[in-house]
């Protein structure tokens, strides 16, 4: 059951965002030396022993940024305590992959290393902390294909509040740093937070060390391990070849200060009221789970991938914490011992009630929309188109509906580069630009009402977002971040092009007030996730009616992350969506009207109940609802 439910785990709703950063309601302690952190301390660990402390041999490592072969080449260290983990000097580590020429201050056994807007990281080697400030600065790209494109959208203005500097102390995880003329450190604990959000992710596999792009930033080409092949996967994948011990021990602690540190909001996890932020990852392992903590440090590769998987089952917060490294090949036909099934059988079954809810609920309004919308589908029936307008003349009503965020980089900057053609404008396959052509059909059509369907809309680019809302808000686009890292809030606002000619001016505004004729409505359920969470909250702020069942949450960007021996996976980042006055907005978007719901018990699971919305997707009810307003 365990590993049907992990391969359905694929089509629940991911987050593409912007990085930004805010105030922290979460109350993060910015000194991390809890009594749950320090839980690592005390466990058994070959980091105890001593040895040392200088002692080691500098080996050259392949990097691999394509998989044409070997791009170049890097020195790194290998030290006595731990001889498989790796340790590369800061300065190289960011001149090689980003480019960036850090300025070095060395003050006896402290190493700052800052950039010329005063971002810092800080290495106290004596003390072993590791401080940062302003982190967003060291995962700057200055080769994004992204942001080198022209589209509708003109950053206008950011607004932070004051950052705090972040301290963690590598004493709570077992982990040494070392210092000579640099500051050596893990490479994975660089790679933990640099290029996260930009998803420039850059791995160890155990034998080389690889680029991966997760978002085609750089080349405009998605390149995950699987675009490396069994270049990447080789070392991972013969399970008789045990993990070696100290890299497994150094993989957990890595971990721990990943989930620890480098996670935003923990509402939605599967951990349920084992709070990671009071206890750490280790401390709720510890506590509820010590089983799962063996698997985790097993030097047994069936047993490790096994305990990842349930972990990120444990882990999972509705789409943005996710185990990637998913292919059936890899994980799933794995054969584990009689031995581990019969000690972890439990463990297979801690989340699964969960788990079938969000899939059932997931299912249950596509199939009402499926019934309500036949012409919209493919002939099966199993697939809903990705956009839809539909106007209903009865009731005066045009229903908007999309499925995800999306931006169409190429097609836009095609658009404003060669002549700024009306056929080149990608009104499928971009949200902004199809509900901004939407909008003009049900003017054309005299519509009174506009509903836009993201009842089944699992998320996407923030772009995307703040170009739909700038429709209803004056040509004004805006979002807000919590950043519980830097306990910062950043207010983000942009000017947006509504008339497409390439100028930013009062003649965008001018054209949204032709759409204040709308009473608009938002209609929302348990599957509006991520920024189908954000657009609702942001449009009822401005006055829009939200209706349907309250949303299913989610506010976090994605991080893209490898484990210190190369598992790949996506988490919850440290950059938190909020609504305009900065609270958290996790747990879903209240509403102005709920339209009714049934639920039956699921026949296989007595836990699951399975929703039945007959009226969701009827034109008359949420119509009535619209036209009874002043």
């Amino acid at each position: 059951m365990n590993k049907k439910i992990l391969m359905t785990l694929s089509i629940l709703p991911l987050l593409l965002l912007l990085p930004g950063c805010g105030n922290n309601p979460c109350e993060v302690s910015t000194q991390d030396s809890s009594d749950a952190s320090s839980l690592l301390v005390s466990e058994s660990s070959i980091f105890s022993e001593e040895a040392p402390k200088d002692n080691y041999e500098t080996k050259t490592l392949n990097i691999y940024r394509t998989n044409k072969g070997v791009d170049k080449t890097i020195d790194v260290r290998f030290y006595e305590k731990t001889p498989h983990v790796p340790y590369i000097s800061v300065s190289s580590f960011y001149k090689e992959f980003f480019k960036a020429d850090l300025r070095l201050e060395k003050n006896g056994t402290v190493y700052r290393y800052l950039r010329d807007d005063n971002a810092y990281l800080k290495f106290d080697v004596q003390e072993k902390e590791f401080g940062l400030y302003n982190p967003d600065c060291f995962s700057d790209h200055p080769d994004f294909v992204e942001d080198n494109s022209q589209f509708f959208l003109l950053n206008k203005q950011n607004v932070d509040t004051p950052r705090s500097e972040k301290v963690i102390s590598l004493n709570n995880y077992n982990i040494e740093i070392y210092g000579d003329e640099e500051a050596y450190v893990p490479l994975a604990l660089l790679g933990s937070f640099s290029g996260g959000l930009s998803s420039l992710n850059i791995a160890y596999n155990t034998k080389d060390i690889f680029v991966l792009d997760s978002r085609g930033h750089l080349t405009g080409e998605t390149r995950n391990y699987a675009y490396f092949g069994d270049t990447y996967l080789e070392p991972l994948s013969d399970r008789s070849v045990p993990r070696d011990q100290d890299l497994a021990e150094y993989s957990y602690h890595q971990l721990c200060i990943n989930f620890d540190h480098f996670r935003g909001y923990t509402s939605q996890l599967l951990f349920g009221d084992n709070n990671l932020i009071t206890l750490g990852l280790n401390g709720i392992l510890e506590r509820y789970y010590p089983a799962l903590k063996t698997l985790l440090l097993s030097t047994d590769r069936n047993d490790y991938y096994y305990g990842l998987n349930i972990l990120f089952e444990g882990l999972f917060d509705g789409g943005h914490t996710a185990f990637t490294m998913g292919n059936e090949d890899f994980i799933y036909e794995a054969d584990f011992s009689e031995e581990v099934n019969a000690n972890f059988y439990d463990l297979n079954n801690l989340y699964v009630d969960t788990l079938v809810q969000k899939l059932t609920n997931r299912s249950a309004y596509s199939n009402t929309k499926i019934a309500a919308f036949p012409d919209l589908y493919v002939p099966s029936g199993a697939n809903a188109k990705k956009d839809y307008y539909i106007y209903d003349k009865a009731s005066e009503t045009a229903y908007i509906g999309f499925d995800s965020f999306t931006v169409n980089y190429d097609a836009w900057d095609k658009y404003y580069t060669q002549g700024k053609k009306e056929s080149d404008i990608p009104t499928q396959g971009d949200s902004y630009a199809f509900v901004r052509a939407s909008l003009y059909k049900a003017l054309d059509d005299k519509a009174k009402n506009v509903i836009l369907d993201l009842s089944t809309n699992g998320g996407g680019s923030s772009n995307a977002l703040v170009g739909v809302f700038a429709l209803f808000n004056g040509g004004k686009g805006s979002y807000n971040t919590n950043d519980v890292l830097s306990k910062c809030r950043n207010r983000t606002l942009y000017n947006c092009d509504i008339n497409l000619d390439g100028v930013f001016d009062e003649q965008d505004v001018a054209e949204t007030e032709r759409f204040k004729a709308f009473k608009v409505a938002v209609l929302t359920s348990p599957c509006s996730f991520s920024c189908g969470n954000l657009l609702p909250s942001v449009l009822r702020e401005i006055g829009c009616k939200i209706v349907g069942q309250k949303s299913g949450g989610g506010s976090c960007a994605i991080a893209n992350v490898t484990t210190a021996d190369g598992i790949t996976y996506q988490q919850s980042s440290t950059h938190c969506l909020s609504n305009d006055k900065g609270e958290n907005i996790d747990l879903g978007v209240p509403l102005d009207y709920e339209i009714e719901v049934s639920k039956t018990q699921h026949p296989n699971y007595p836990n699951v109940m399975v929703p039945s919305a007959p009226k969701f997707y009827d034109f008359v009810t949420i119509a009535s609802y619209l036209n009874s307003l002043s």
